[in-house]
């Protein structure tokens, strides 16, 4: 597995993500058991950063992970978030770890993050600061990153970020116009997510009625869809033409559409690592296989130019789901 530096972190370029452990409407059912096999695989592997949240089923993917690596600690750095809308005061940051280090049965954290920037908070950045800088003295934390953080959150903010983590793929490239110059300035750790688009760089659909409509909630789609709360047209037309294109693409280069989506996110400059999930383990065996695949600077090309139409489309709103950006 290629390593890399996540901060002072030596992480795996590989990094599972854990969002769907926690099943329910978007990812349907999950069974405990598969997950921690999926958890262990992944680090026999070499993969050495698991993310999970406390969002994440209202915190069953953090227990599900913390089971996963009991007997395993020390072999793997953890990586969880808390919710800045469950916060009313800063000292709820506190109780907030605290929780997410009971369901993850450990008792430290190695990358705790804010998963998205306050909205309209009534407490001040320097009171948030005082807060994670005690947790980290206290060794409950290791190192703070955030999410979804732009160029204005980030300028703004006096807390000691080693890492932010946003949403990166060849169906949504906006990080491009700001956010990744910016974050190459600030010498900052970028995380990814989404690189296959929670399955639509998957190759299985290839029109916005395929589907599933748990998951039809990013600004991809109408916001007529039940699950999306943005209110736009959406782009579905432009959307699956894009995936379709890109499955051809791949399929004339001799590989899948998922290699070729996860293999452009790796070869893009200024990205530390890929948060990748699995639901099966048969999913987890074909991810570990694209980390191996190194893609020829004329595929990465084609890939590049055949998804600028979709790109200037969306703009340079990195929110994937709401059209007023919580990112700034």
């Amino acid at each position: 597995m290629e390593m890399t530096d996540l901060g002072p972190l030596r992480v795996s370029r590989f990094t599972l993500g854990t969002w769907s452990f926690a099943g329910g409407g978007i990812w349907g059912d999950r069974q405990k058991a598969e997950s921690i096999r999926i958890v262990h695989r992944a680090m026999d592997a070499g993969v050495n950063l698991i993310d999970t949240a406390e969002g994440y089923g209202d915190g069953d993917s953090e227990e599900v992970v913390g089971e996963a690596v009991q007997g395993r600690r020390t072999s793997v750095f953890l990586a969880t978030k808390f919710l800045p809308q469950r916060i009313s005061r800063p000292e709820d940051i506190r109780s907030m770890c605290e929780a997410s280090l009971g369901r993850l049965k450990t008792d430290y954290i190695d990358l705790y993050q804010q998963h998205w920037p306050f909205e309209n908070p009534s407490f001040s950045n320097e009171d948030v600061q005082e807060v994670v800088e005690g947790l980290i003295a206290e060794g409950k934390i290791r190192h703070f990153g955030v999410c979804n953080f732009g160029p204005g959150n980030l300028k703004t903010s006096t807390l000691p970020i080693i890492s932010d983590q946003i949403a990166y793929s060849l169906a949504f490239r906006a990080i491009e116009f700001e956010m990744l110059p910016y974050l190459k300035t600030r010498k900052l750790g970028v995380l990814t997510y989404s690189a296959l688009m929670q399955g639509l760089l998957s190759g299985k659909y290839l029109t916005a009625e395929d589907f599933p409509g748990g998951r039809k909630r990013t600004r991809h789609f109408s916001g007529e869809n039940e699950a999306a709360r943005h209110g736009g047209a959406g782009h579905e037309e432009l959307t699956f033409t894009l995936v379709r294109r890109l499955r051809d693409i791949a399929e004339d280069s001799g590989l899948t559409l998922p290699a070729c989506g996860t293999g452009w996110v790796l070869a893009q400059p200024g990205i530390s690592s890929v948060i990748v999930g699995a639901g099966t383990e048969q999913q987890l065996e074909e991810n570990l296989k694209h980390f191996e695949t190194s893609l020829s600077e004329d595929l990465l090309k084609k890939l590049t130019e055949v998804s600028e139409e979709l790109k200037n489309a969306m703009g340079p709103n990195a929110d994937l789901w709401q059209g007023a950006s919580r990112i700034s």
